[in-house]
Protein backbone atom coordinates (compact mmCIF):
# COMPACT_ATOMS: atom_id res chain seq x y z
CA UNK A 1 0.00 0.00 0.00
CA UNK A 2 1.06 3.46 -0.92
CA UNK A 3 -0.40 6.42 1.01
CA UNK A 4 -0.40 9.49 -0.98
CA UNK A 5 -0.81 13.27 0.91
CA UNK A 6 -3.68 15.09 -1.13
CA UNK A 7 -3.16 18.73 -1.85
CA UNK A 8 -4.99 21.41 -3.01
CA UNK A 9 -7.76 20.47 -0.29
CA UNK A 10 -10.44 22.76 -0.73
CA UNK A 11 -13.87 23.28 1.86
CA UNK A 12 -17.09 22.88 -0.20
CA UNK A 13 -19.82 24.70 0.95
CA UNK A 14 -21.93 25.10 -1.97
CA UNK A 15 -25.10 24.29 -2.52
CA UNK A 16 -26.06 23.63 1.29
CA UNK A 17 -23.19 21.40 1.77
CA UNK A 18 -21.53 21.43 5.29
CA UNK A 19 -18.57 19.38 6.97
CA UNK A 20 -17.11 18.86 3.43
CA UNK A 21 -14.00 19.08 1.34
CA UNK A 22 -12.36 18.08 -2.04
CA UNK A 23 -9.05 17.58 -3.06
CA UNK A 24 -8.15 16.75 -6.72
CA UNK A 25 -6.20 13.53 -7.43
CA UNK A 26 -6.25 12.80 -11.58
CA UNK A 27 -7.41 15.11 -14.04
CA UNK A 28 -6.50 13.72 -17.85
CA UNK A 29 -8.77 14.36 -21.07
CA UNK A 30 -11.87 15.30 -19.53
CA UNK A 31 -11.76 12.69 -16.99
CA UNK A 32 -11.16 13.60 -13.59
CA UNK A 33 -10.80 11.96 -9.97
CA UNK A 34 -11.51 13.80 -6.86
CA UNK A 35 -11.38 12.65 -2.98
CA UNK A 36 -14.36 13.80 -1.04
CA UNK A 37 -14.23 13.73 2.98
CA UNK A 38 -17.62 14.66 4.95
CA UNK A 39 -16.91 15.10 8.36
CA UNK A 40 -19.59 13.55 10.84
CA UNK A 41 -22.79 14.88 10.54
CA UNK A 42 -22.06 16.39 7.09
CA UNK A 43 -24.22 17.21 4.13
CA UNK A 44 -23.17 17.23 0.15
CA UNK A 45 -25.81 19.15 -1.01
CA UNK A 46 -28.09 17.99 -3.89
CA UNK A 47 -26.34 20.14 -7.39
CA UNK A 48 -26.25 19.79 -11.26
CA UNK A 49 -23.35 17.35 -12.50
CA UNK A 50 -21.02 19.15 -14.78
CA UNK A 51 -19.67 15.93 -16.14
CA UNK A 52 -20.58 12.18 -16.63
CA UNK A 53 -19.74 11.20 -12.32
CA UNK A 54 -19.38 7.62 -10.86
CA UNK A 55 -19.83 7.31 -6.81
CA UNK A 56 -17.37 4.97 -4.78
CA UNK A 57 -17.75 5.37 -1.12
CA UNK A 58 -15.09 4.15 1.46
CA UNK A 59 -15.14 4.50 5.44
CA UNK A 60 -12.37 3.25 7.63
CA UNK A 61 -15.17 3.78 10.94
CA UNK A 62 -19.21 3.12 11.15
CA UNK A 63 -21.51 5.26 8.93
CA UNK A 64 -24.73 6.14 7.87
CA UNK A 65 -25.91 6.75 4.41
CA UNK A 66 -29.06 8.26 3.20
CA UNK A 67 -29.81 9.04 -0.72
CA UNK A 68 -32.97 11.65 -1.12
CA UNK A 69 -32.38 11.66 -4.85
CA UNK A 70 -33.45 9.72 -8.16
Amino acid sequence: MRLLALSGEQTVERFGSTGRTASPLVRVDGCSVTSLRVEPGGVIGRHPATQPQCWSSSTAHDSAFQWNGD
